[in-house]
């Protein structure tokens, strides 16, 4: 029994002198969850951030809402650099000085009470003054500048110098709204807090997207920034946090917060709404037009949902395209392969039927392009790019499907036809986006925020090329184009 206690010690004593030179051990053995009280574990999403954080002096880090950033990096990362080096100045940057506040509060807390902390770093103890917004630790030397303090936007900063300065969540609605505002900050963090840092001064800035030409934004223009986002699930489907953010939690919040503000709190892109090619009311009245709509698997569907439509097609009233938008790779940092099919009817207004996306084999495509001729009678548009070829031939040859290559160039850009064009086709009211009582799927709320991203200087996501793919096809291949066309090309 004795030498089972002593593994232990010899354990718990290395895991502590581990601690004070990894960060990571530090947060597993100080840190408790907020909830339960147990120790943390750490995700791989902190090992990155404190990674980063490790490894360059000037770091933004873009995160979604409860992704644990406050715990992570203005509380652990504030106490770590503390009990290294007591002289280490800290200044706790938050939108308001009571956010701030709370944070210095926590900070107090762990160096006051935390008997882990002490293990860890018995040195690191309190001093006087300490307050609310400025706290003081035993110093070797007595020093006028506080050893942590907590500073809202605007606010009075205290002494001459920072060592570490910590930006935790310091935009909102109000200074970024206008250009004025952006300004007004961007001036203020150079005059009150940039010109503070000491030589080997490190500045950490955490929070979620607001505006393309926010502070943020501007600052990871700069090369000497390193700019990271991390949004809460990937473009594979991943959850950047499975074990607080699952595939439904995830869902429930897309459902809560609508496809704009799920984009900028939970996949941290910044939208800037007066220079928006797809404006939010279009879309809108595009959903309110597709009310008790759905995607469908085929046309067979509308036999039982919709009977006039499905006469329609029958009769050769309504034409089908498909779009496909090609990512012949399947590594995760490659682009989506998409399937987009809609329907053209007589009034030229199109329905959304089935968006399909994934990264696929070639010969997975091939077998999907197929399927969607077979249960849509679709024409497929296909980009013909040359790396993109073999795909088109592998189908020609596959079935009798009707393709339509396309060359995608400056028409992209076109005003009347390009990528643009979807736009002024919403806002005429002549997309039906299917909905059950404003309810999205996720495919097509990955789409929708597609459009509201949008910015023609940036990747044009592959759900919206896919889009104009079809509608590509509509337009070129007549208004009235029978379903059972012909290959073409």
């Amino acid at each position: 029994m004795a030498e089972v206690h002593d593994r232990a010690r010899r354990q718990v004593a290395l895991r502590v002198q581990v601690a004070r030179g990894n960060v990571n051990e530090f947060c597993e053995l100080v840190l408790k969850d907020e909830q339960t009280g147990q120790p943390i574990e750490q995700a791989s999403i902190h090992e990155e951030w404190h990674q980063l954080a490790e490894e360059n002096d000037r770091v933004i880090l873009w995160s979604f809402t409860e992704g644990g950033k406050t715990q992570q990096l203005s509380i652990a990362r504030t106490l770590h650099a503390l009990g290294r080096d007591t002289s280490t100045r800290v200044a706790i940057i938050s939108n308001t000085h009571e956010q701030a506040s709370k944070v210095i509060r926590a900070v107090a807390h762990f160096i006051e009470k935390s008997e882990d902390l002490r293990v860890v770093f018995p040195d690191l103890k309190k001093s006087e003054p300490w307050t609310g917004h400025h706290l003081y630790i035993d110093r070797l030397f007595r020093a006028k500048d506080p050893s942590v303090q907590a500073c809202g936007v605007h606010g009075a900063i205290v002494g001459s110098r920072i060592d570490l300065l910590i930006l935790d969540d310091i935009l909102d609605y109000e200074n970024c709204q206008t250009v004025a505002a952006r300004q007004d900050l961007w001036d203020w963090y150079h005059s009150a807090l940039a010109s503070r840092l000491t030589d080997r001064a490190r500045v950490l800035i955490i929070g979620t997207a607001f505006h393309p030409e926010d502070l943020l934004h501007r600052l990871a223009g700069n090369p000497a920034w390193i700019a990271k986002r991390f949004p809460v699930i990937s473009d594979a489907g991943v959850s950047a946090w499975p074990e607080k953010w699952s595939a439904s939690r995830i869902q429930r919040r897309r459902e809560e917060l609508g496809p704009l503000e799920f984009s900028r709190q939970m996949l941290c892109k910044a939208r800037d709404e007066s220079q928006a090619r797809f404006q939010r009311e279009w879309i809108d009245r595009c959903i309110a037009e597709g009310s008790g709509m759905r995607l469908v698997r085929s046309l067979a569907e509308f036999e039982q949902l919709d009977p006039e439509l499905h006469k329609m097609v029958q009769d050769g009233e309504c034409s089908t395209y498909t779009g496909v938008d090609l990512a012949v790779q399947r590594h995760s940092a490659a682009g989506l392969t998409v399937l987009f099919t809609i329907l053209v009817d007589p009034d030229d207004c199109r329905q959304v039927l089935a968006i399909e996306a994934g990264r696929w084999s070639g010969p997975d495509i091939v077998r999907r392009i197929v399927g969607a001729h077979q249960r849509f009678n679709s024409v497929v548009v296909v980009e013909n790019n040359a790396a993109q070829d073999f795909v088109l031939q592998f189908a020609r040859e596959a079935s009798a499907v009707p393709i339509m290559p396309f060359t995608t160039g400056r028409n992209k850009a076109h005003p009347e036809f390009g990528i643009e064009s979807l736009a002024a086709e919403m806002a005429g009211g002549k997309w039906l986006i299917p909905n059950d009582g404003g309810k999205l799927d996720p495919e097509v709320e990955a789409w929708i925020s597609e459009m509201l991203y949008y910015d023609p200087r940036s990747h044009t996501g592959d759900r919206l090329m896919g889009c104009w793919f079809s509608r590509e096809g509509a337009r070129l291949g007549g208004h009235n184009c029978a379903v059972n066309a012909r290959i073409i090309g």
